[in-house]
């Protein structure tokens, strides 16, 4: 069992579940999507995992995936400093 936070705990309890699923479902298919197109090798030795694990890592994955494109990116150090406090 997935332990809630204290802020997914309140949406649940204030029946504010439907919306919060909506956008929680939108950034999984977002996060599949960046892992597809970086490391499709990633991407089917996932498909192996259990879903609740599965969409944990694509999260994690995409999340670093797109701070080192920042890092790597021809921007300006300070710029660079900037999108990745973001």
């Amino acid at each position: 069992m997935i332990k809630l936070s204290r802020r997914a705990e309140h949406i649940v309890e204030n029946n504010q579940l439907e919306n919060a699923a909506v956008s929680l479902t939108q950034s999984i298919d977002c996060c599949q999507k960046v892992v597809v197109a970086y490391d499709r090798a990633f991407y089917w030795g996932s498909l192996l995992m259990p879903w609740q694990k599965r969409w944990v890592m694509w999260s994690v994955y995409a999340w670093f995936r797109l701070k080192d494109e920042h890092i790597d990116g021809p921007e300006p150090l300070e710029t660079k400093k900037k999108l990745i406090r973001q």
